[in-house]
């Protein structure tokens, strides 16, 4: 490639080559290289090849080394089965154990009888007078309450243990 200039009279100055030189390694492959200092490179020192990796004695066209490999991927199926055992260890630590409790609260709720012995949520303790679909009716003292059958805390004593005390 060949670059010209022009005087400011539009004259034509002599063909100059082009600021970039043809380098040939020992192999015989050609790169560009530019003819004047890079970038922290001093004037007067030797231009390296562009093609070449910038480590120093690696993939050198003198046998310094081999070019290094690129990162390897990892198996796409060993983090799927990573992450299905973090799964499965949440599942067992967390989940299950509160499905119990909670499967275990329903049946406890839904076993509730007239004449069962109870402590509400809020810490009353009393009788169950009267037993509707959502709601319960509890004797404590003299005052009957009605209460959200949600609000049994415990069964503290039911009826069928009571009797057989009693005997």
């Amino acid at each position: 490639m060949i670059a010209s200039s022009l005087l400011l009279d539009g004259t034509p100055i002599a063909a100059a080559p082009s600021s970039v030189a043809e380098f040939s390694d020992p192999a015989g492959v050609s790169a560009g290289v530019s003819a004047g200092p890079s970038l922290g490179q001093e004037a007067g020192s030797e231009a390296l090849p562009q093609n070449l990796p910038a480590t120093p004695g690696v993939g050198t066209p003198d046998g310094g080394g081999a070019t290094p490999l690129p990162p390897q991927q990892g198996n796409p199926f060993q983090s799927l089965i990573t992450f299905a055992l973090i799964g499965a260890v949440v599942w067992f630590l967390i989940f299950a154990p509160e499905r119990k409790a909670r499967k275990k609260r329903e049946e406890m709720l839904s076993a509730v009888k007239k004449g069962d012995k109870i402590v509400t949520t809020g810490g009353m303790h009393g009788e169950v007078v009267e037993v509707k679909e959502h709601t319960v009716v509890v004797k404590a003292g003299d005052a009957r309450l009605t209460f959200s059958r949600a609000s049994i805390h415990e069964i503290r004593q039911p009826k069928e243990e009571s009797a057989k005390e009693l005997e």
